[in-house]
Protein backbone atom coordinates (compact mmCIF):
# COMPACT_ATOMS: atom_id res chain seq x y z
CA UNK A 1 0.00 0.00 0.00
CA UNK A 2 1.04 3.69 -0.88
CA UNK A 3 -0.11 6.50 0.61
CA UNK A 4 1.75 9.90 -0.17
CA UNK A 5 2.47 13.60 -1.14
CA UNK A 6 4.25 14.41 -4.46
CA UNK A 7 4.27 17.10 -7.08
CA UNK A 8 1.99 15.38 -9.64
CA UNK A 9 4.39 16.12 -13.16
CA UNK A 10 2.08 14.61 -15.67
CA UNK A 11 -0.53 17.41 -15.59
CA UNK A 12 0.70 21.08 -16.44
CA UNK A 13 -1.63 23.88 -16.36
CA UNK A 14 -0.96 27.94 -16.00
CA UNK A 15 -0.41 27.63 -12.31
CA UNK A 16 2.13 24.80 -13.11
CA UNK A 17 2.29 21.28 -11.30
CA UNK A 18 -0.59 19.78 -9.06
CA UNK A 19 0.57 18.71 -5.67
CA UNK A 20 -1.41 15.61 -4.69
CA UNK A 21 -2.32 12.85 -2.58
CA UNK A 22 -1.69 9.68 -3.74
CA UNK A 23 -3.16 6.26 -2.33
CA UNK A 24 -3.16 2.94 -3.53
CA UNK A 25 -3.64 -0.52 -2.46
CA UNK A 26 -4.77 -3.91 -3.94
CA UNK A 27 -8.25 -2.52 -4.93
CA UNK A 28 -7.91 1.22 -5.30
CA UNK A 29 -5.93 4.03 -6.85
CA UNK A 30 -7.08 7.63 -5.88
CA UNK A 31 -5.43 10.79 -6.50
CA UNK A 32 -6.46 13.74 -4.34
CA UNK A 33 -4.98 17.32 -5.63
CA UNK A 34 -4.44 19.74 -3.06
CA UNK A 35 -4.85 23.19 -4.57
CA UNK A 36 -1.27 23.73 -4.58
CA UNK A 37 1.08 24.34 -7.43
CA UNK A 38 4.84 24.42 -8.27
CA UNK A 39 6.78 24.43 -11.01
CA UNK A 40 9.67 21.26 -11.42
CA UNK A 41 12.47 23.68 -10.48
CA UNK A 42 10.40 24.85 -6.94
CA UNK A 43 10.31 21.41 -5.54
CA UNK A 44 12.68 19.39 -3.87
CA UNK A 45 11.99 15.55 -5.20
CA UNK A 46 13.98 13.92 -2.73
CA UNK A 47 11.96 15.58 0.40
CA UNK A 48 8.91 15.65 -1.79
CA UNK A 49 8.59 19.74 -0.78
CA UNK A 50 8.76 22.65 -2.15
CA UNK A 51 12.06 24.64 -1.91
CA UNK A 52 12.80 27.68 0.70
CA UNK A 53 12.59 30.01 -2.11
CA UNK A 54 9.45 28.75 -3.99
CA UNK A 55 6.50 31.72 -3.50
CA UNK A 56 3.61 30.31 -1.28
CA UNK A 57 6.74 28.52 1.19
CA UNK A 58 5.81 29.47 4.14
CA UNK A 59 2.13 28.87 3.59
CA UNK A 60 2.13 25.56 2.22
CA UNK A 61 5.52 23.83 4.37
CA UNK A 62 3.16 23.92 7.76
CA UNK A 63 0.45 22.25 6.58
CA UNK A 64 2.46 19.77 4.28
CA UNK A 65 4.38 18.36 6.94
CA UNK A 66 1.34 18.35 9.49
CA UNK A 67 -0.30 16.26 6.67
CA UNK A 68 2.85 14.63 6.44
CA UNK A 69 3.15 13.67 9.80
CA UNK A 70 -0.69 12.65 10.30
CA UNK A 71 -0.64 10.09 6.98
CA UNK A 72 2.74 8.59 8.49
CA UNK A 73 0.69 8.04 11.88
CA UNK A 74 -2.11 6.35 9.95
CA UNK A 75 0.24 3.98 7.94
CA UNK A 76 2.04 2.89 11.25
CA UNK A 77 -1.15 1.99 12.83
CA UNK A 78 -1.67 0.00 9.06
CA UNK A 79 -4.87 1.87 8.54
CA UNK A 80 -6.35 0.62 5.01
CA UNK A 81 -9.72 2.58 4.77
CA UNK A 82 -8.91 5.67 2.49
CA UNK A 83 -11.48 7.26 3.54
CA UNK A 84 -8.99 7.87 7.23
CA UNK A 85 -6.36 9.41 4.94
CA UNK A 86 -8.91 11.72 3.14
CA UNK A 87 -10.38 13.09 6.31
CA UNK A 88 -7.04 14.94 6.82
CA UNK A 89 -7.37 17.00 3.86
CA UNK A 90 -10.85 18.44 4.62
CA UNK A 91 -11.15 22.01 5.88
CA UNK A 92 -12.89 22.52 9.48
CA UNK A 93 -15.37 23.83 8.70
CA UNK A 94 -15.60 27.67 10.73
CA UNK A 95 -18.80 29.41 12.39
CA UNK A 96 -19.25 32.83 11.80
CA UNK A 97 -18.05 33.68 15.39
CA UNK A 98 -15.03 31.45 14.27
CA UNK A 99 -14.35 33.67 11.23
CA UNK A 100 -14.73 36.76 13.52
CA UNK A 101 -12.55 35.97 16.04
CA UNK A 102 -9.49 35.46 13.42
CA UNK A 103 -10.53 39.01 12.11
CA UNK A 104 -9.90 40.28 15.71
CA UNK A 105 -6.14 38.22 16.13
CA UNK A 106 -5.55 39.30 12.72
CA UNK A 107 -5.68 42.74 13.96
CA UNK A 108 -4.49 42.27 17.74
CA UNK A 109 -1.38 40.96 15.46
CA UNK A 110 -0.94 44.14 13.73
CA UNK A 111 2.06 46.47 14.61
CA UNK A 112 2.68 43.73 17.71
CA UNK A 113 6.22 42.84 18.49
CA UNK A 114 7.72 40.04 16.68
CA UNK A 115 8.76 37.02 18.00
CA UNK A 116 12.53 37.06 16.73
CA UNK A 117 12.98 40.65 17.81
CA UNK A 118 11.60 39.80 21.41
CA UNK A 119 14.01 37.30 21.45
CA UNK A 120 16.66 39.45 20.68
CA UNK A 121 15.18 41.54 23.76
CA UNK A 122 15.55 39.18 26.54
CA UNK A 123 19.09 38.25 25.19
CA UNK A 124 20.49 41.52 25.63
CA UNK A 125 18.83 42.03 28.81
CA UNK A 126 20.27 38.69 29.95
CA UNK A 127 23.99 39.54 28.87
CA UNK A 128 24.05 42.84 30.85
CA UNK A 129 22.66 40.93 34.08
CA UNK A 130 25.46 38.71 33.27
CA UNK A 131 22.51 35.62 33.13
CA UNK A 132 23.29 32.63 30.40
CA UNK A 133 21.59 33.03 27.03
CA UNK A 134 22.60 29.69 25.78
CA UNK A 135 19.09 28.15 25.26
CA UNK A 136 17.67 31.31 24.60
CA UNK A 137 19.90 31.66 21.30
CA UNK A 138 19.29 27.76 20.55
CA UNK A 139 15.90 28.15 20.57
CA UNK A 140 15.62 31.77 18.49
CA UNK A 141 17.42 29.68 15.87
CA UNK A 142 15.27 26.81 15.78
CA UNK A 143 12.26 29.00 15.31
CA UNK A 144 13.74 31.11 12.94
CA UNK A 145 14.23 28.02 11.04
CA UNK A 146 10.85 27.28 11.56
CA UNK A 147 9.33 30.72 10.22
CA UNK A 148 12.47 30.69 6.99
CA UNK A 149 13.76 33.27 8.90
CA UNK A 150 10.82 35.55 8.18
CA UNK A 151 9.46 37.06 11.65
CA UNK A 152 6.26 37.13 12.74
CA UNK A 153 3.98 38.73 15.88
CA UNK A 154 4.51 37.21 18.95
CA UNK A 155 0.40 37.39 19.16
CA UNK A 156 0.07 34.34 16.67
CA UNK A 157 1.01 32.20 18.88
CA UNK A 158 -1.46 29.92 19.46
CA UNK A 159 -1.89 26.08 19.31
CA UNK A 160 -1.59 25.96 15.23
CA UNK A 161 1.72 27.61 15.76
CA UNK A 162 2.79 25.84 18.56
CA UNK A 163 1.65 21.94 17.07
CA UNK A 164 3.34 23.08 13.76
CA UNK A 165 6.39 23.69 15.72
CA UNK A 166 6.07 20.31 17.11
CA UNK A 167 5.83 18.74 14.11
CA UNK A 168 8.00 20.37 12.18
CA UNK A 169 11.41 19.43 14.99
CA UNK A 170 9.60 15.86 14.87
CA UNK A 171 10.23 15.89 11.01
CA UNK A 172 13.79 16.76 11.48
CA UNK A 173 14.78 13.78 13.72
CA UNK A 174 14.37 16.09 17.06
CA UNK A 175 13.38 14.02 20.20
CA UNK A 176 10.80 15.16 22.85
CA UNK A 177 13.27 16.34 25.60
CA UNK A 178 14.73 18.59 23.06
CA UNK A 179 11.31 19.84 21.79
CA UNK A 180 10.15 20.78 25.46
CA UNK A 181 13.39 22.48 26.21
CA UNK A 182 12.70 24.59 22.96
CA UNK A 183 8.96 25.44 23.89
CA UNK A 184 9.93 26.10 27.83
CA UNK A 185 11.94 28.56 26.32
CA UNK A 186 9.73 30.00 23.80
CA UNK A 187 7.32 29.82 26.74
CA UNK A 188 9.30 31.81 29.24
CA UNK A 189 9.56 34.55 26.19
CA UNK A 190 5.99 34.83 25.65
CA UNK A 191 5.39 35.42 29.19
CA UNK A 192 7.57 38.28 29.45
CA UNK A 193 6.13 39.81 26.62
CA UNK A 194 2.98 39.70 28.15
CA UNK A 195 4.36 41.55 31.74
CA UNK A 196 4.76 44.32 29.19
CA UNK A 197 1.91 46.25 28.47
CA UNK A 198 3.12 48.32 26.02
CA UNK A 199 3.60 45.24 23.29
CA UNK A 200 -0.26 44.63 23.56
CA UNK A 201 0.54 41.20 23.97
CA UNK A 202 -3.03 38.87 23.99
CA UNK A 203 -3.76 37.12 27.76
CA UNK A 204 -3.99 33.41 27.92
CA UNK A 205 -1.59 30.52 27.59
CA UNK A 206 -1.53 29.05 24.15
CA UNK A 207 1.39 26.69 26.13
CA UNK A 208 -1.38 25.06 28.23
CA UNK A 209 -1.11 20.57 27.51
CA UNK A 210 1.69 21.05 25.12
CA UNK A 211 4.53 20.91 27.18
CA UNK A 212 4.82 17.91 29.01
CA UNK A 213 7.52 15.90 31.91
CA UNK A 214 10.19 13.88 30.20
CA UNK A 215 11.59 10.63 31.46
CA UNK A 216 15.24 10.98 32.29
CA UNK A 217 17.51 8.78 30.25
CA UNK A 218 20.92 9.18 32.24
CA UNK A 219 20.34 6.95 34.68
CA UNK A 220 24.03 5.33 35.08
CA UNK A 221 24.10 1.55 35.92
CA UNK A 222 27.73 1.30 38.05
CA UNK A 223 28.05 -0.54 41.72
CA UNK A 224 30.27 0.18 44.21
CA UNK A 225 33.20 -2.21 42.33
CA UNK A 226 33.11 -0.20 39.10
CA UNK A 227 33.88 2.82 40.89
CA UNK A 228 36.77 0.72 43.11
CA UNK A 229 38.01 -0.22 39.45
CA UNK A 230 37.78 3.55 38.18
CA UNK A 231 39.79 4.71 40.70
CA UNK A 232 42.73 2.11 40.01
CA UNK A 233 43.38 2.85 36.52
CA UNK A 234 46.83 2.91 35.92
CA UNK A 235 48.47 5.06 33.37
CA UNK A 236 50.30 3.76 30.10
CA UNK A 237 53.85 3.33 30.77
CA UNK A 238 54.59 5.22 27.79
CA UNK A 239 52.56 8.15 28.54
CA UNK A 240 54.01 11.49 28.55
CA UNK A 241 54.04 12.71 32.07
CA UNK A 242 51.05 15.53 31.02
CA UNK A 243 48.59 13.33 30.13
CA UNK A 244 49.27 10.95 33.13
CA UNK A 245 48.38 14.00 35.06
CA UNK A 246 45.64 15.53 33.08
CA UNK A 247 44.05 11.67 33.15
CA UNK A 248 44.19 11.25 37.28
CA UNK A 249 43.43 14.16 37.88
CA UNK A 250 40.16 13.86 35.54
CA UNK A 251 39.28 10.77 37.76
CA UNK A 252 39.62 12.60 41.53
CA UNK A 253 38.00 15.20 39.77
CA UNK A 254 34.73 12.96 39.00
CA UNK A 255 35.57 11.43 42.17
CA UNK A 256 35.19 14.43 44.14
CA UNK A 257 32.54 15.74 42.33
CA UNK A 258 30.98 12.25 43.79
CA UNK A 259 31.72 12.59 47.25
CA UNK A 260 30.58 16.17 48.03
CA UNK A 261 26.74 15.24 47.24
CA UNK A 262 26.73 14.05 43.31
CA UNK A 263 27.08 18.02 42.03
CA UNK A 264 27.73 19.27 38.97
CA UNK A 265 31.10 20.13 37.10
CA UNK A 266 29.92 23.75 36.72
CA UNK A 267 29.18 23.82 40.61
CA UNK A 268 32.38 22.78 41.23
CA UNK A 269 33.74 25.18 38.65
CA UNK A 270 32.08 27.90 40.29
CA UNK A 271 33.34 27.00 43.86
CA UNK A 272 35.14 29.84 45.85
CA UNK A 273 37.23 30.14 48.96
CA UNK A 274 34.89 31.36 50.71
CA UNK A 275 32.33 28.72 49.92
CA UNK A 276 35.03 26.03 52.14
CA UNK A 277 35.02 27.26 55.73
CA UNK A 278 35.89 24.88 58.68
CA UNK A 279 35.68 21.42 56.41
CA UNK A 280 32.50 21.91 55.15
CA UNK A 281 31.22 23.77 51.52
CA UNK A 282 28.39 25.93 51.89
CA UNK A 283 27.33 26.94 48.04
CA UNK A 284 23.91 27.19 45.94
CA UNK A 285 23.99 25.38 42.73
CA UNK A 286 24.86 26.85 39.56
CA UNK A 287 21.62 25.52 38.27
CA UNK A 288 19.35 27.85 40.43
CA UNK A 289 21.73 31.22 39.98
CA UNK A 290 18.99 32.96 38.40
CA UNK A 291 16.34 32.12 40.62
CA UNK A 292 14.98 34.30 43.30
CA UNK A 293 17.79 33.74 45.92
CA UNK A 294 19.88 31.54 44.18
CA UNK A 295 17.75 28.24 45.59
CA UNK A 296 18.79 25.83 48.14
CA UNK A 297 21.46 26.56 50.11
CA UNK A 298 23.65 23.24 50.26
CA UNK A 299 25.83 22.86 53.42
CA UNK A 300 27.72 19.60 53.08
CA UNK A 301 30.77 17.76 55.10
CA UNK A 302 34.39 17.23 53.07
CA UNK A 303 35.51 13.89 53.54
CA UNK A 304 39.29 13.30 53.88
CA UNK A 305 39.71 12.17 49.99
CA UNK A 306 37.20 15.37 48.70
CA UNK A 307 39.80 17.46 51.47
CA UNK A 308 42.87 15.93 49.87
CA UNK A 309 41.45 16.87 46.41
CA UNK A 310 41.39 20.36 47.24
CA UNK A 311 44.72 20.39 48.94
CA UNK A 312 46.46 19.16 46.18
CA UNK A 313 44.42 20.77 43.04
CA UNK A 314 43.05 24.11 44.49
CA UNK A 315 44.51 27.31 43.49
CA UNK A 316 46.08 29.58 46.01
CA UNK A 317 45.97 33.33 45.57
CA UNK A 318 42.50 33.26 43.63
CA UNK A 319 39.23 33.45 44.40
CA UNK A 320 38.07 30.41 42.77
CA UNK A 321 39.07 27.14 44.19
CA UNK A 322 39.77 25.58 41.00
CA UNK A 323 40.78 28.22 38.47
CA UNK A 324 41.83 25.53 36.03
CA UNK A 325 38.13 24.92 35.13
CA UNK A 326 37.63 27.41 33.01
CA UNK A 327 34.20 30.06 34.20
CA UNK A 328 31.12 28.35 32.87
CA UNK A 329 30.11 31.79 32.40
CA UNK A 330 32.42 34.09 32.00
CA UNK A 331 34.28 31.98 29.78
CA UNK A 332 31.46 29.52 27.75
CA UNK A 333 33.31 28.63 24.83
CA UNK A 334 36.62 27.24 26.87
CA UNK A 335 34.47 25.78 29.62
CA UNK A 336 32.57 23.80 27.03
CA UNK A 337 35.54 22.57 25.33
CA UNK A 338 36.75 21.64 28.81
CA UNK A 339 33.81 19.26 29.50
CA UNK A 340 34.19 17.56 26.54
CA UNK A 341 37.78 17.39 27.18
CA UNK A 342 36.95 15.80 30.28
CA UNK A 343 34.37 13.59 29.39
CA UNK A 344 36.46 11.94 27.06
CA UNK A 345 39.06 11.38 29.37
CA UNK A 346 35.98 9.29 31.41
CA UNK A 347 35.65 7.08 28.53
CA UNK A 348 39.10 6.56 27.91
CA UNK A 349 39.52 5.18 31.30
CA UNK A 350 35.84 3.32 31.31
CA UNK A 351 36.58 1.62 28.58
CA UNK A 352 40.05 0.57 29.57
CA UNK A 353 38.87 -0.60 32.85
CA UNK A 354 35.56 -2.60 31.39
CA UNK A 355 32.79 -0.15 32.89
CA UNK A 356 30.31 1.66 31.58
CA UNK A 357 30.74 5.02 30.59
CA UNK A 358 30.69 8.02 33.14
CA UNK A 359 30.42 11.58 32.02
CA UNK A 360 30.85 14.61 33.74
CA UNK A 361 26.98 14.34 34.73
CA UNK A 362 27.26 11.00 35.93
CA UNK A 363 28.08 11.84 39.40
CA UNK A 364 24.59 13.07 40.64
CA UNK A 365 22.98 10.27 39.38
CA UNK A 366 25.45 7.39 40.83
CA UNK A 367 24.92 9.45 44.30
CA UNK A 368 21.21 9.26 43.88
CA UNK A 369 21.07 5.79 43.21
CA UNK A 370 23.42 4.58 46.13
CA UNK A 371 21.52 6.46 48.39
CA UNK A 372 18.03 4.99 47.18
CA UNK A 373 19.76 1.95 47.59
CA UNK A 374 20.38 2.56 51.34
CA UNK A 375 16.69 3.51 51.62
CA UNK A 376 17.71 6.96 52.50
CA UNK A 377 15.01 9.53 53.38
CA UNK A 378 14.19 11.31 50.49
CA UNK A 379 14.68 14.50 52.70
CA UNK A 380 17.76 14.02 53.17
CA UNK A 381 18.96 13.49 49.98
CA UNK A 382 17.04 16.79 48.45
CA UNK A 383 19.30 18.54 51.15
CA UNK A 384 22.62 16.64 50.13
CA UNK A 385 21.56 17.51 46.64
CA UNK A 386 20.12 20.96 46.81
CA UNK A 387 17.05 20.46 46.17
CA UNK A 388 13.52 22.65 46.93
CA UNK A 389 10.80 19.61 48.01
CA UNK A 390 7.50 20.58 46.63
CA UNK A 391 4.31 20.73 47.82
CA UNK A 392 2.29 22.40 50.83
CA UNK A 393 3.74 19.63 53.73
CA UNK A 394 6.85 20.42 53.10
CA UNK A 395 6.70 24.35 53.19
CA UNK A 396 6.50 23.34 57.15
CA UNK A 397 9.65 21.50 57.15
CA UNK A 398 12.68 22.90 58.40
CA UNK A 399 16.07 22.39 57.39
CA UNK A 400 17.77 19.52 59.05
CA UNK A 401 20.10 18.94 61.21
CA UNK A 402 24.09 18.56 60.21
CA UNK A 403 24.24 16.00 62.20
CA UNK A 404 21.49 13.90 60.33
CA UNK A 405 22.61 15.17 57.38
CA UNK A 406 26.25 13.94 57.68
CA UNK A 407 25.68 11.00 59.40
CA UNK A 408 24.07 9.80 56.35
CA UNK A 409 26.18 11.67 53.78
CA UNK A 410 28.73 9.15 55.16
CA UNK A 411 26.88 6.01 55.15
CA UNK A 412 25.85 6.50 51.20
CA UNK A 413 29.92 6.99 51.02
CA UNK A 414 31.29 4.45 53.37
CA UNK A 415 29.23 2.08 51.08
CA UNK A 416 31.35 2.52 47.76
CA UNK A 417 34.37 0.97 49.96
CA UNK A 418 36.82 2.28 52.21
CA UNK A 419 39.75 3.89 49.42
CA UNK A 420 36.60 7.03 49.41
CA UNK A 421 36.51 7.39 53.09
Amino acid sequence: MIAEIKLYINRLNKKGYPVVFYFRNKKIRKRVALNWYFKKEEWDFRLQQPIPSAPDFDFVYPQLINYKYLIKDLLYHNETNINAYLRIFKPSLKSKIELLQDSIKELQSEDNVGILIMFDTIIAEKIKKKESVKFYKETKKQIADFLNDQDQAINTIDYDFLNGFILFKKEMGTGTPGIMAYLRTLRAVFKEAQRRPSLGVQSGNPFLGLIKNTTSEKIVDITPTDIQKFKQWQPHKFANKTAQHNMQRAINLWLFQLLIGGHDLADVAYLTYSNYKNERLQFKRFKNRNKPGGGVMVNNMVLPFAKIFIEKYGTKNNERLFDWIPHPLLELSRYQSFRNNYNRSLKTICTAQKIEILKSKSPRYVFRTLAGELLVNDLVIMQLQGHKPQGVSFSYQKTLPKILIDKHHKLIIDSIGVLLK
